[in-house]
């Protein structure tokens, strides 16, 4: 950013021969407040890179709830799945034996066990 407001002041500069100096004092006022606007603009993200329709296609998925858009698991590439099928996957997986109910948690016992093994 600050490329672009020395790129305006550099442009403004080689401008002020060619005007009265109150009017290229206007100009270089206004130039100025416009490079801040534009700069606030860009560092607030108001500025999108995609079209108004692949904005509004986002919009539409986003509000769909009867989907569930997530990361991929490898790769990277995002994922449109049906709601219930997602629902159905993840209660799949946690039916495995990888996993098991517990009461406690055991945090605090792993970041010991890993702390004594550092030390070591």
């Amino acid at each position: 950013m600050d490329d672009f407001k020395t790129d305006m002041e550099i442009n403004a500069t080689k401008l002020e021969s060619h005007f009265l100096p109150s009017v290229f004092s206007t100009i270089r006022h206004h130039l100025h407040d416009y490079a801040n606007k534009y700069i606030r603009n860009i560092n607030n993200n108001n500025i999108r890179n995609i079209s108004d329709e692949e904005f509004q296609a986002i919009k539409t998925l986003r509000n769909n709830k009867e989907i569930i858009i997530s990361r991929a698991d490898k790769g990277n590439a995002i994922v449109v799945m049906d709601k219930k099928d997602y629902i159905e996957k993840a209660n799949n997986i946690l039916q495995l034996k990888h996993f098991q109910h517990t009461t406690k948690s055991l945090q605090k016992e792993k970041e010991e066990e890993m702390n004594k093994y550092l030390r070591e």
